[in-house]
């Protein structure tokens, strides 16, 4: 179901703020915080009910499960965000332009698709981020089978 949708919402948002030949612009931060501010909610609410209802769970158990978990995975999404974003003010303070070195692994995955990854490339890229964030929502959502065996 993701690709799908990451597929038009990239267009979508490309559409409203066209890419720009230079990575570190408003337009790409403005980009990442209706990223992260609209998109990443969305689809994290999405996929607790996905998986619930695929794991036939009523929907009393699925508003027991958001009651739960669902802010505390949008909070552990926030922590990650934040502890990227000061890993790549670090970075960028730590080492100066002349090295020519590239942070652009020291960002948050988001800010790399935007600013970096051609059109045609950010669904798939989003995709191998997507999964290891799938692995850590598998350990959410589950975590009281875990502890029960």
């Amino acid at each position: 179901c993701g690709t799908p949708f990451f597929h038009y919402y990239f267009m979508w948002l490309d559409h409203v703020l066209p890419p720009t030949p230079q990575p570190w612009t408003r337009r790409t931060f403005i980009k990442l915080f209706i990223d992260q501010g609209l998109q990443a909610p969305c689809t994290t609410l999405a996929i607790f009910v996905f998986v619930g209802l695929l794991e036939g769970k009523t929907f009393s158990e699925l508003g027991f499960q958001l009651k739960q978990d669902y802010l505390s995975t949008l909070i552990a999404n926030c922590k990650l965000f934040v502890v990227l974003c000061l890993l790549c003010m670090c970075v960028f303070l730590t080492f100066s332009p002349s090295r020519s070195f590239s942070g652009k692994l020291f960002v948050p995955s988001q800010l790399i698709n935007l600013a970096f990854c051609p059109p045609n490339f950010r669904v798939l890229f989003i995709n191998m981020v997507f999964f290891f964030w799938s692995i850590i929502l598998s350990v959410i959502l589950h975590k009281d089978q875990a502890s029960a065996s």
